[in-house]
């Protein structure tokens, strides 16, 4: 057999088993969706450069949070026999932190997703890690239903892509979306898709909230 170890999980890694286990299988759509984040990463990088602390996952995950909150039909979750559509948009995001065990994801939310910036979800992202490496406390929150979308995001890689009509070097983010199908049909989910991979390329998913804009002006009004 060659040689191996045969060891028991760790009580973090049995729980996630545990989880997964209890959670139902429905039947999901999967896409593999590539972006266009060359103009998203060069404005990054003038935000960080001006001091700002962002990141191009905060970007992304405030990006699909958005996109939610204008499809509902993919902000839900099955509740029984009843199905929950939810007008906010709370993020359950993994964030690594070291255990006694090794790294293990840890799972908090972000709040209200639609309405913070890249800024603030960078900075609880931050804080959540910051937390638990100060006194090993966590929100965990795990959702075993069947919820309508679960996203991955993945690497960069630099390749050739079709831009303004000639083919040149782009940085280009894949992103996996997988749709429960049970709750969501293809026709919604495809005008997500398009709509999420509008604000990546466009950057516009750096654009300050309603919220914020609001409360930036005296009178409570967009400038």
């Amino acid at each position: 057999m060659g040689a191996h170890t045969i060891f028991r999980p760790s009580l973090d890694r049995q729980l996630a088993m545990d989880a997964f286990a209890a959670t139902s299988n429905g039947h999901p759509m999967v896409a593999l969706l590539e972006l266009d984040v060359t103009d998203a990463i060069g404005a990054i990088e003038r935000l960080r450069s001006a001091g700002q602390r962002v990141s191009l996952f905060a970007f992304v995950l405030r990006c699909i949070a958005i996109a939610l909150s204008e499809h509902p039909d993919l902000n839900m979750l099955r509740h029984g026999t009843r199905l929950v559509r939810f007008e906010d948009v709370d993020v359950n995001v993994p964030v690594e932190v070291r255990t006694r065990a090794g790294r293990f994801p840890r799972q908090t939310v972000i709040r209200r997703a639609q309405d913070r910036s890249v800024a603030e979800i960078y900075a609880e992202l931050a804080e959540a890690r910051a937390r638990h490496e100060r006194s090993g406390e966590f929100s965990f929150t795990l959702s075993t239903g069947p919820r309508a979308a679960i996203f991955v995001v993945g690497s960069v890689v630099e390749r050739p892509w079709m831009h303004a009509g000639q083919i040149a070097g782009r940085s280009v983010l894949a992103v996996s979306m997988m749709v429960d199908h049970d709750l969501v049909d293809g026709a919604p989910a495809a005008r997500f898709a398009k709509r999420l991979q509008e604000l990546v390329e466009s950057a516009d998913g750096l654009r300050p909230s309603a919220r914020a804009a609001e409360a930036a002006t005296p009178d409570g009004r967009p400038s």
